[in-house]
Order: C-alpha cells, then structure tokens, then sequence
C-alpha cells in the first residue's frame, strides 16, 4: 500500500507545463485512478502554466482499513517548483482511499484530498443521490455558509475555525484559493444535515487545481451553521 501510494504520488505531483509531458503524465496515472476520478483530474493541471515540479520525498503516514477492501492513506508530498527563476519547495499533507481486490490489485478511489500534518480527516466516500429531504431554501443557506467555510479554511487559525468547525479543528496554512464548490448532494439524517461534495481549490504555489471530497454533518446552532463532523 506504502509502494502504491508513493509510485502514484510521484507521477501526480511531477509535471512539466507542456501537451505532450502532461499527455505522457495522465496516461501513467491512468492505472491508478478509477474512472470517476481519471475524469476529476483532466484538467488540474494546464499546459499554460509557468511551474513545473517535481517530487523529492512522499512520506507515509498512516494506513487505516476502512471497509472489507478499503483503506485511508494519509501521506505526505515533498515538491521542488520552479517558476521562471524562481524556485521553492513545498510540503503537503494528503489522503486518498485505495480499494484492494482479492488479487492484490489496488486503485484509487477517492482524490488526494488536504489534510493536517500528520492527523487524519474523517472523510467518507460521497453519497451520488439526493433523497430530497432538505428543502431548498436550507440547502441555499448551507451552501453560502460552506463558501464562507471553504473560502477561509486554508488560511484561518484554531481560534476562527472555530466558529465554523464545532470544538475547532487543525489548521492547514495553505496557499489554496477557493473557487468553486461541485455537486453538492444534502440529506437529511439522524445525526443532522449531511453534504457530500467536492471542493476546488487553485494551489497558487505550484498552480494546480486541488480538488478534495468531503462527506460533512452540519447542524444549526443559534441560528448559525455549524460543522459537527467531517473536517
């Protein structure tokens, strides 16, 4: 699992801002994705951007069984960037899921998705279908509170991310800048208001597209929303 995570790692974080480097670059990543997430990825990284980067070090953190053929890696990504005459390294913490079947084979099947160094996200796989228990006026309100969350999650401290993640959580001092929220999905559970979404982020150090998954339990306290788990 260790030697499938990093042989992936180095190919997903590598890239030279050229047709024919990022063709070569998402055909080798072809056998590690399934086929949801080879669609997810087309375009995170473009031929018009100025870096290019390659991969010093992965470091394995953590395996954790999830599931019968399921387990959670969290991991973390040493990148050498260059940009023009500039150059600089960058460390970032990721999680992904990879399924094992019965013959050992391994794919991925939830995107590298940021995390805290060196804790875990509780992350589950989303949900594709709505069961149209929230009303859409709640699901609006939800929504606007989730840009505000995502908008200031990369750069916020403990003492503000709590106001937004109840009990607080880690904070993940990164340059991301948030840009859009995709296919949020809400129901409506015992343990409260659950969304299912993708979040893309633009990495404005190495100018990739990041795109993490998030299964999130919101609740309403004092008028306000919440996040009671998923962060």
């Amino acid at each position: 699992m260790a030697t499938f995570t990093t042989d992936f790692a180095k190919i997903y974080y590598s890239w030279q801002p050229n047709h024919e480097a990022l063709d070569q670059r998402q055909k080798a990543l072809q056998p590690y994705l399934v086929e949801q997430l080879q669609s997810l990825n087309t375009d995170t990284v473009r031929s018009d951007i100025p870096t290019t980067a390659t991969v010093s070090e992965v470091k394995v953190w953590d395996v954790s069984k999830t599931a019968k053929d399921t387990f959670r890696v969290l991991f973390t990504v040493n990148q050498d960037l260059t940009k023009g005459k500039d150059r600089k390294s960058v460390t970032s913490t990721y999680t992904i899921n990879v399924m094992q079947d019965s013959n050992g084979d391994m794919v991925l099947t939830k995107n590298p998705t940021i995390a805290a160094e060196p804790a875990t996200a509780r992350l589950k796989l989303p949900d594709t279908q709505s069961d149209n228990t929230v009303v859409s006026s709640t699901a609006n309100d939800v929504t606007k509170f989730l840009k505000t969350f995502f908008g200031l999650y990369p750069q916020s401290d403990r003492n503000e991310l709590k106001y937004y993640v109840n009990g607080g959580t880690r904070p993940i001092e990164r340059n991301l800048k948030f840009v859009e929220l995709l296919d949020p999905v809400f129901k409506q559970t015992k343990r409260g208001l659950t969304v299912t979404l993708s979040v893309k982020y633009l990495d404005t150090d190495n100018d990739m597209n990041q795109v993490s998954q998030y299964t999130l339990t919101l609740s309403k306290q004092s008028n306000n929303w919440i996040i009671t788990d998923g962060i």
